[in-house]
Parts: C-alpha cells; sequence; structure tokens
C-alpha cells in the first residue's frame, strides 16, 4: 500500500522534504551555527513539555499548559524510570514484560523526535503521535508506584470486610479522576473562553465569512480588500458564492450611485486611498473581531465594512448646522435597563461642504454637570474620516456609553464636534440649538 506514496516521494523530494529543510535545526538559519546548542535545547524542551512548560501556539494547546497536570505527571516519569529499569534490570531480575516496555519506550522517542529536531520546541502537532505511549507510561507509572507501596504494606486495607475494593485500586482511580477534572476544567472551561483560542484558530475569518454571505444574501455589490482574499483559502471553503464578491485594491473608484454596496476592507493599512462611499449613499461602519497570529505581538482589527444604502426618499432638513459644513440630520438615544446598562446613541452626519480635516465628533454623558461617560473619536467607528465625506452623502455614526448607576431622570447627552489640533468646537449656526457648541438630547427624544 505504500508503494505508491514511496514511489511518487523518490521522484518528488522537495514536496516532502522543504518544509523540514524550513524548520530543522540541521539548518545554520535555525541552529545560528550552534548545532549541539541547539539539539540539547530542543530535547530539554521537549521532555519539559510533559510537566513544565508544553506548546507555546494557541491553535495546538492551551498556551504552555504541558500535557499532564501535576499527579499524572509524576506518573509519567515514574512509568519511564519503571521501563528503562525493566528494560534493563539485572540479568538475575525477572524480566517479564521487557519487550513491551522496550516498544513503549522506542515509540516515544521516534515521535518525539520531531518535534526535538525542529524549532519551536515543544511543538504538539509534530509530536503528536507521541501522546499515546506517554499516556501507557503514565499508567505504567502509576502501577509500578502502587505495586511498590503495597509491597511495603503502606496500602493495607484494615477495612477490608467492609469495602472490598484494595487501596491500590481507589488511589489510581482518585489519581485518573482528578488529572481528568483538571484537563476538563483546562481545555473545556479556560482553553475555549479564552480570547487567544478564537484569535488563533481564525475565529476573524468566520465573522468575516458571515459578513460576506449576509451582504450577498441582503443584494449588495461586495466589495472586498484583496489583502483579506489573497493567500485565503480557509476563506474560499467558507463562503461558497465568493466568486460573487469582486476583489479590489485601492485603486477602485467605488460603485454607481445609489447601488447598494458593502466594502470590506483590512484597516491595518491607511485608508485614504480608498473610495469608501457610493454617491448619494446613507453609509454605516460594521466592524469585525480581533485577530492575532503567530507573527503579530497585540491583537488587531480584522475588518471593517462600509455598508452603503441609496439616500432615503425625500430632503432631510438638519436638526444642528455646525459652522465647519458639518450637519447633524438625526440623534436618537436607547437606554438600556438596570444598573450599568448602556446608552446607544444613534446619529447621522452629512457634510455641506468640503471637509479639510478629521475632526472628531464628542458624546459626553452629563449628570449633575459632570462628564460621567464619554466617546471621542472619528465618525463611522473611528474609520471614517471627515476628508473622505462627499457633499451630500450622510454618515451613520453609533457610540455606546457606560456609566455606574446606568441612566438616571434629569441624566443629559450632549454631542457636537471639534478640531483636533487645537480642541475648538464647532459652533451651530442653524437648528434649535443654535449658538451653543453642542447639540442635546434626552434618552427617547
Amino acid at each position: 500500500m505504500l508503494l505508491p506514496l514511496a514511489f511518487w516521494a523518490l521522484r518528488h523530494p522537495d514536496l516532502y522534504l522543504a518544509r523540514a529543510g524550513q524548520v530543522s535545526i540541521l539548518a545554520p538559519g535555525i541552529n545560528k551555527g550552534d548545532l549541539p546548542g541547539a539539539l540539547v535545547l530542543g530535547v530539554e524542551k521537549t521532555l519539559g513539555m510533559f510537566t513544565l512548560a508544553g506548546d507555546r501556539i494557541w491553535r495546538h494547546n492551551l498556551s504552555l499548559r504541558p500535557v499532564f497536570e501535576g499527579l499524572t505527571g509524576g506518573a509519567f516519569w515514574i512509568g519511564g524510570a519503571a521501563a528503562l529499569w525493566r528494560l534493563f534490570r539485572p540479568p538475575a531480575a525477572p524480566r517479564a514484560g521487557r519487550g513491551i516496555h522496550a516498544f513503549l519506550l522506542l515509540w516515544l522517542g521516534i515521535f518525539l523526535a520531531p518535534t526535538m529536531l525542529a524549532e519551536d520546541a515543544p511543538h504538539f502537532l509534530r509530536g503528536i503521535g507521541a501522546l499515546v505511549p506517554a499516556c501507557l507510561l503514565a499508567a505504567v507509572g502509576i502501577e509500578a508506584a502502587l505495586a511498590f507501596l503495597s509491597r511495603r504494606g503502606l496500602l493495607a486495607n484494615p477495612m477490608r470486610r467492609l469495602i472490598p475494593v484494595g487501596l491500590p485500586a481507589v488511589a489510581a482511580a482518585a489519581i485518573i479522576v482528578l488529572g481528568a477534572n483538571a484537563t476538563r476544567l483546562d481545555y473545556f472551561e479556560s482553553y475555549v473562553t479564552h480570547p487567544m483560542t478564537g484569535y488563533w484558530l481564525e475565529a476573524n475569518n468566520t465573522a468575516l465569512a458571515a459578513q460576506i454571505t449576509s451582504d450577498l444574501g441582503a443584494g449588495r455589490a461586495v466589495r472586498l480588500d484583496a489583502r483579506l482574499a489573497n493567500d485565503n483559502p480557509a476563506l474560499r471553503f467558507l463562503v461558497p458564492d465568493l466568486a460573487k464578491a469582486q476583489i479590489v485594491d485601492e485603486s477602485n473608484r467605488g460603485a454607481a450611485a445609489g447601488e447598494r454596496t458593502a466594502l470590506i476592507v483590512d484597516p491595518n493599512h491607511r485608508l485614504g486611498s480608498w473610495t469608501l462611499t457610493v454617491p448619494q449613499s446613507q453609509t454605516r461602519v460594521v466592524e469585525g473581531p480581533l485577530a492575532q497570529n503567530d507573527l503579530d505581538t497585540t491583537p488587531r482589527r480584522s475588518f471593517v465594512a462600509f455598508l452603503s444604502d441609496p439616500m432615503p426618499l425625500g430632503e432631510r432638513s438638519a436638526v444642528a448646522l455646525f459652522d465647519n459644513g458639518v450637519e447633524l440630520l438625526s440623534a436618537e438615544a436607547r437606554v438600556g435597563q438596570g444598573p450599568e446598562a448602556a446608552v446607544i446613541v444613534s446619529m447621522t452626519w452629512r457634510a455641506a461642504a468640503p471637509l479639510a480635516t478629521d475632526e472628531a465628533v464628542f458624546v459626553h454623558w452629563i449628570r449633575g454637570g459632570g462628564v460621567i461617560a464619554q466617546s471621542d473619536a472619528s465618525p463611522g467607528l473611528g474609520y471614517f474620516a471627515m476628508p473622505a465625506w462627499r457633499i451630500g452623502d450622510s454618515v451613520v455614526d453609533v457610540r455606546t456609553l457606560r456609566a455606574w448607576r446606568g441612566w438616571e431622570p434629569g441624566d443629559e447627552l450632549r454631542l457636537g464636534v471639534y478640531r483636533r489640533s487645537d480642541l475648538r468646537r464647532a459652533s451651530i449656526v442653524g437648528g434649535p440649538d443654535a449658538g451653543t457648541t453642542y447639540f442635546s438630547i434626552m434618552a427617547g427624544r
């Protein structure tokens, strides 16, 4: 059965050896000219993965969690010592099970070699074949330790008439149950709920796929940043209709007026050269989840979607016109229930004139004349800078504020615009709050 595979390997050795050449400590670029030192370090880290520090990579493991917890880890090392003793015990001693113990040690050593001889040791995927013999050696260790104690009468059962089960069996069961519960807590509670697990298992790709699928299903023309689409085979698997999306870069010139679109971009690069809006449209911004890969030192935002819809029919008058050419078309606040419930403020802005600078929108939660919570940022979750607005287009801006005790009678929300360079607030020159530097709303207004 292996002959076809072996024949193919002989004809295409590069397919089998290319990756090994990239990670092997035999490569000078990895061992840094010190092969013996790299080998010693690899062996040390690999042996330490059972009880000291495991794989650091979150895709493989709860980062740095060793293979075994305390009791089972001790049993593993006792089992390894017992296997070596039974393999090399004096000739006069019985040699029962010698072949089994030799097989276990050989099995373990062979499957630890791939991670010992590669960078990033210990690497659980490269050493996955060692898991079974490691567990069997832990079982050998439990048996050897309990047999040793029993021979010395330390596990005698004084209540054997009432409890027929021997203490060695009870002790072995306790070690297994305690180890299993520690593993359950680590992997089914800590690991699955930790945000790093989602980062490294590419939860961002699932969210991106859901965004694309939702937009396509809503009849939007999807334009997808090439940086998100290229070298991303998982996305093609997660979005069967990905071919319906247009893969674009900064040179794209947007869509036709009145078209429903979704522009999904990588926000970790400058957005200034993108055409973010569609003419005669109303745009809102949706933020993707955080992501982190092997080379990132901190989490980063995975994607941002600019969703444009045709402007609502009929001319909308502004509730506030600021002296810098920004119009506030609407502002609403929704108050949640509970002592720490959030207040969600939804604003719609429009550019009445070209905006040369990126001014900030502020939303202040006022109580007793003082600010108890605030949000200051560019509109569109901070991604839609004002110079990118076009005259007549509107931008939906949603802010979430939280304060202790939640919303109380008499609380007020104030919002406005200020220049970043000197913090000068724009004055309202039109609307019911003309003559002030902020527009005031109450929840439900």
